[in-house]
This record gives structure tokens, sequence and C-alpha cells, in this order.
């Protein structure tokens, strides 16, 4: 073989076993709300300034699992606003209505914000926060 073909084969070999840096970059991040509740963002990408990140996961209730989306960005003071929307139209607790959250951040997905979970996009809690947990010790139902 050509020593270009071979380069790129190699190349190409060793792409496929280390994985894309991309890839690399995106991580799986579990927080755990102020009533007890679990967001599972499966492998958010890395932040950047003014870059949005888009988001989807699961949301995990008395039992239930729901999945969710939606966006955040870091803003230049180094603080995440995150917006997100849980899907729970089809049944079990919240049948009928979705939730959804508006948070301001830190990287690591901790901070405060608010919550409606009624579906008229206004907040019902008062003092409402996520808090990081390790998603390796998350049992999904």
């Amino acid at each position: 073989m050509a020593p270009r073909l071979v380069a790129l084969v190699a190349f190409s070999l060793l792409a496929a076993l280390l994985g894309s840096p991309r890839s690399a970059q995106a991580k799986d991040i579990c927080v755990q709300d102020t009533p007890g509740d679990t967001w599972i963002f499966q492998k958010v990408k890395k932040f950047k300034a003014g870059r949005v990140v888009p988001l989807s996961g699961l949301y995990v209730t008395g039992g239930e699992t729901f999945p969710l989306h939606g966006s955040a960005v870091l803003r230049p003071s180094g603080n995440v606003e995150l917006g997100v929307l849980v899907h729970a139209m089809s049944g079990g607790t919240f049948a009928g209505h979705n939730l959804t959250a508006s948070m301001q951040l830190n990287t690591g997905l901790e901070g405060t914000g608010g919550l409606d979970t009624d579906g008229d996009y206004v907040v019902n809690s008062a003092v409402y926060g996520w808090t990081a947990v390790n998603c390796s010790t998350l049992t999904i139902p």
C-alpha cells in the first residue's frame, strides 16, 4: 500500500478506537432538585461562552420516567442559563400537562431557578434548586 493510504487507514483505526474529540467532551450530568426528583442530562457538550448547548435526557419522579429536552448557554459571567421541558402529558403523575424549568446554574448544573408543574408557565415554588448527584449511583425505573 502507498504510504498515504497506510497513514489514512492507521489514523481512521485510531480515531475509531479512541473516539472523536467531540464525544470525549460530552458527559452525563445528573442533579437532584429541592423536592428530591432527579434530572438526568445525557451527553452534555462542554459549555463555551455564547454557545448554545442542546440538552436531552430523563426526569425521574415517584418511580416514573419522562423524556426531557431543552438548551443552555454559558454567559460571559460564567453562569449557565438553562431552559428545559419535560414531556409528561401521556400519563402518570403529571397526566395532562408538561413541566418547564428555567434555571441559573454553574457548569455542573447546580444552582437555583423556577419550576412550573401545572403547565401555566408560572413558577410554582418559591425556593427551587438543583444539586449534583453521581449518575452512576442512580437507578432509572
